[in-house]
């Protein structure tokens, strides 16, 4: 028995998206029971109530790193997004995994910025601690168009970080 997709339209042209348990595999069967609805859409691939499309398999994003080390007291671009590899006007970056590690036994605060405009503080008291978080697919952390992602030290330490983002039109 396998899950597999399933889609249905209905009399208003409306897209519903199933995952259905199959005997055979192929979606099919008379004995198939439907085991949840992934969404309801528009002729246009939007979820209704909704502006944003659902994931298909045609939609890709390029995954982009960024990595360094920032040591001198206040603002320092972690990620420049006019340098962003395919940056268009516009866009706007999406973080989904940020790691960031003070790397001597100084203490740190590190403020985590929207260009000028504070998102997170994160204390590092020793040398190895920080932050190590991964972002669940729509829970990333967004931008604002067109602006970089900052980090700022409160003491002129080294702090590592890594970086993995995508942008977003």
């Amino acid at each position: 028995m396998a899950v597999v997709p399933y889609t249905s339209t209905n009399q208003t042209g409306s897209t519903i998206f199933f995952q259905r348990h199959s005997q055979s595999g192929e979606g099919d069967d008379a004995a198939d029971a439907v085991v949840g609805v992934i969404g309801l859409v528009d002729s246009a691939g939007n979820e209704v109530g909704s502006t944003n499309p659902l994931p298909t398999a045609t939609q890709t994003k390029t995954v982009l790193f960024a990595t360094g080390t920032v040591s001198a007291v206040g603002d320092a671009i972690a990620i420049d997004i006019s340098a962003a590899p395919g940056y268009t006007s516009g866009d706007k970056i999406v973080i989904t995994a940020l790691r960031i590690q003070n790397e001597n036994g100084t203490a740190n605060t590190v403020t985590l910025k929207d260009a000028a405009t504070t998102i997170a503080r994160v204390y590092t008291e020793a040398a190895g601690s920080g932050l190590d978080r991964v972002y669940a697919p729509g829970r990333e952390m967004r931008l604002g168009a067109d602006n970089d992602f900052i980090l700022n030290l409160s003491a002129a330490n080294a702090v590592g970080y890594s970086i993995e983002y995508f942008l977003e039109a």
